[in-house]
């Protein structure tokens, strides 16, 4: 999933990193994780479980995404994200 859809959204927690808040290190998730700050790392979802990851605003990624549904309003300096689908 690519672009701008409001309301998308999946089973589970959101996890907010605020636009004055650096990540340094991996992120490892499953429900909601947007990004309105600066991840420094990879952000991986859980597998076998639901995720969806939103980069908004100024919000930036510098590393590799690997997770099933991804919203990009942001930045993304890395590899090109990977979808993981369930088999």
């Amino acid at each position: 999933m690519w672009g701008s859809k409001k309301n998308v959204a999946v089973a589970g927690a959101t996890t907010l990193i605020s636009s004055d808040t650096v990540v340094v290190g991996d992120l490892r998730f499953s429900g909601n994780l947007d990004v309105e700050g600066l991840v420094q790392g990879n952000i991986v979802a859980h597998p076998d479980k639901e995720a969806l990851l939103r980069i908004i605003g100024k919000g930036r990624v510098e590393g590799e995404i690997r997770v099933p549904s991804v919203v990009i309003n942001g930045e993304v300096k890395g590899s090109e994200p990977r979808l993981s689908r369930k088999a």
